[in-house]
């Protein structure tokens, strides 16, 4: 279901340009359903890397699934280090993963802060413009704790409430 209402998204709402998602671990929402969407849209996908302790985001072929590619040093589907970097402000839509989030937009990440980081360039007010978190429905909860450098997302979508835009 997500990845035809994120798929219905893209093609009506978001500018043509790349699209950053991030590859599913077992206990995450599955997101090669949206990858194969994102695929067949003929969009460019970006796929997060750790390098020099730092998320970076490298461009990966069409013809390669993100299930696909190679796991990391945290079971993380992961392009090759041979992948070109983009830019996250190139991204036209970044899906993001969270531990948690709430219906402000405040998203509790894995503890190392790589996504607060990389998103901050896309931020205004605190809030990551482009930016969807895609989670279960359990991972939705009143209220998230947040910092200085934390960054809000704009867009929200679990299986119970489909896509909304946070407030």
């Amino acid at each position: 279901m997500a990845a035809e209402q994120l798929a219905a998204f893209l093609a009506s709402q978001v500018p043509p340009g790349p699209v950053a998602l991030f590859a599913s671990r077992p206990f995450e929402i599955d997101t090669r359903p949206l990858d194969d969407a994102v695929r067949a849209a003929g969009r460019v996908r970006l796929l997060p890397a750790i390098a020099d302790d730092h998320l970076v985001f490298r461009a990966v072929p069409l013809d390669v699934r993100a299930a696909d590619l190679p796991l990391d040093r945290f079971d993380i589907p992961t392009p090759q280090p041979s992948a070109p970097v983009v830019p996250l402000l190139a991204a036209a839509l970044v899906v993001v993963p969270a531990c948690a989030v709430d219906g402000f937009g405040r998203r509790l990440g894995w503890g190392k802060g790589y996504y607060d980081r990389a998103l901050a360039p896309r931020c205004a007010d605190g809030r990551a413009r482009g930016t969807i978190a895609l989670v279960l429905d359990v991972q939705l909860v009143s209220e998230v704790p947040v910092g200085p450098g934390d960054a809000l997302i704009e867009r929200l979508w679990t299986p119970a409430n489909g896509l909304t835009l946070v407030p």
